[in-house]
């Protein structure tokens, strides 16, 4: 027993953490594990590059950059999670439509994600990792302490750390060069200064920067205002968001439960994005008396089933049909050739009688 508790305490020290660079990236994970629910409205400024690709490739030419307002609202409470906003409609290279917005919402209940970007149109999945939204200055430190936590534990990064000031560093290096540097401050339990994404020669491509903080309970510290940049190549800003939070709620005894919920009307078209299966509103409206967000997967391959059968039955009506076709074509063709033959067959009997006839009357001629 001794042996087998001591083997026991061996890996269990083994699996934990390894040094001052992963007791750091607990510390970091931990700011999400304080926030139980949380739901944040952001008053958000975006500035992003317009032009067309060939001029942004110049790096001489002048850039041309638009600028516009929106809101964002996010909330998570154990497991769901949902984000509501809306925002001008970008065409990529040319900028704004004048007059359009897109008003975007999501919601995942725990078993069903519905992303709804336009009128009429949903998409449905079981997979609410693939589609996780806008990050934000609130969300951003669990997004990247989960991303640098995958990678050290599939052994794709070298972690190391160190302390600048009242700044805890971490430098997560991974492939080809790239790594997340996180700075977080050591006298507000590790809440996020900043996070940036670095590749070969020191270029910044990302980066997250938190300015003020509000603490919404002892030790939970939330980002109050912010930004986050994304670069490219040349280390030109292409796109920022500077964001403010107007409205917090965290860890409240109960949350909404209509937050998480989404309906989705007659008449509406659905992509159910894990199968692959577009679903027209005709054909969504013909199984009215199932609840699609009850059986999604079971509904959409029906439905894909259905068109299967039509598919087949118009294949194999279109080869009667050239089978038909073909029959008359021979019955036409046997038709005109006895008509042939019969005309034929009449104007020699014609010729004979003729002949016959006109041998009598030389006869009688002769005979007189």
């Amino acid at each position: 027993m001794r042996v087998f508790a001591a083997l026991l305490g061996f890996l269990v020290a083994q699996s934990g953490p390894q040094g001052p660079e992963h007791e750091l990236l607990d510390k970091i994970r931990s700011y999400g594990g304080r926030i139980e629910n949380c739901q944040v409205d952001l008053a958000c400024n975006r500035e992003f590059l317009v032009q067309d690709q060939e001029a942004a490739d110049d790096s001489a030419a002048p850039k041309k950059y638009q600028k516009y307002e929106y809101t964002y609202r996010e909330a998570w409470d154990r497991g769901r999670s949902m984000f509501e906003t809306a925002r001008p409609r970008i065409v990529s290279g040319k900028g704004m439509i004048e007059g359009e917005r897109d008003n975007i919402r999501q919601v995942y209940d725990g078993s069903v994600l519905i992303l709804n970007e336009r009128p009429n149109y949903y998409l449905i999945s079981r997979k609410p990792e693939k589609w996780k939204g806008l990050e934000t200055i609130v969300n951003v430190q669990i997004r990247f302490a989960e991303k640098i936590a995958g990678y050290a534990e599939a052994g794709r990064a070298v972690l190391r750390s160190s302390i600048e000031g009242d700044e805890s560093v971490l430098e997560c290096e991974g492939e080809e060069g790239v790594k997340f540097v996180v700075r977080t401050l050591t006298n507000k339990n590790h809440a996020l200064r900043s996070v940036k994404i670095v590749g070969p020669e020191d270029k910044i491509y990302y980066e997250a920067a938190i300015t003020d903080y509000v603490e919404t309970e002892e030790g939970v510290w939330v980002p109050k205002t912010g930004s986050i940049t994304k670069y490219r190549e040349d280390g030109t800003p292409f796109d920022r968001d500077e964001m403010a939070v107007v409205d917090l709620k965290v860890n409240a005894p109960e949350m909404d439960p209509e937050l998480f919920k989404m309906s989705i009307p007659p008449g509406s078209g659905i992509f159910h994005a894990d199968l692959g299966i577009q679903m027209m509103p005709k054909e969504v409206d013909e199984m009215a008396t199932q609840n699609i967000l009850e059986t999604p997967e079971l509904i959409a391959l029906q439905i894909e089933e259905k068109r299967t059968a039509k598919v087949e039955a118009m294949e194999q009506a279109a080869a009667q049909s050239v089978d038909t076709t073909d029959n008359t074509d021979n019955v036409a063709s046997l038709s005109i050739f006895v008509t042939w033959v019969a005309i034929v067959a009449v104007a020699l009997i014609l010729a004979v009688v003729a002949l016959a006839c006109g041998a009598a009357h030389f006869l009688r001629k002769k005979a007189h």
